[in-house]
């Protein structure tokens, strides 16, 4: 399982959830977001250069990878 640090995930955690996705056909990413959500809060507010939540962005970008990866496998 992948730890990532979700309020930064578009700008330095892409090739982890890529490369997870090229290894296995999914991730657990957008899972151990919210779980950390859950535990210890969200801290997109502070850290996500856009300043706003992160998991649409991360599912999107989720997404988009796996179709990637089902057209090429």
């Amino acid at each position: 399982m992948i730890q990532i640090n979700y309020a930064t995930v578009l700008t330095g955690q892409k090739d982890m959830i890529q490369d997870e996705i090229e290894k296995t056909g999914k991730t657990n990413a957008l899972k151990d977001i919210k779980n950390k959500i859950k535990t210890i809060g969200c801290n997109c507010a502070t850290l996500n250069p856009s300043g706003k939540c992160c998991l649409k962005d991360v599912e999107h970008f989720i997404q988009s990878q796996k179709e990637q990866y089902h057209k090429q496998g």
